[in-house]
């Protein structure tokens, strides 16, 4: 009984890290995408500023 339990022990500690890994690929994947999308905002508003100046 005690080799089953340490085998469906093992077996969800497997899945477990193999989800961790998949969720912080996923939260990796989203900060890149989040990061480009606040760095071409920033760039508009740069844009958008500079342009109200110049009038």
């Amino acid at each position: 009984m005690k080799e089953t339990d340490d085998a469906g022990c093992r077996s969800i500690m497997n899945e477990a890290r193999k989800m961790a890994r998949n969720t912080m690929e996923t939260i990796e994947k989203s900060n890149h995408e989040m990061g480009e999308q606040v760095k071409h905002d920033i760039q508009a508003l740069e844009d958008e500023v500079e342009h109200y100046f110049k009038k």
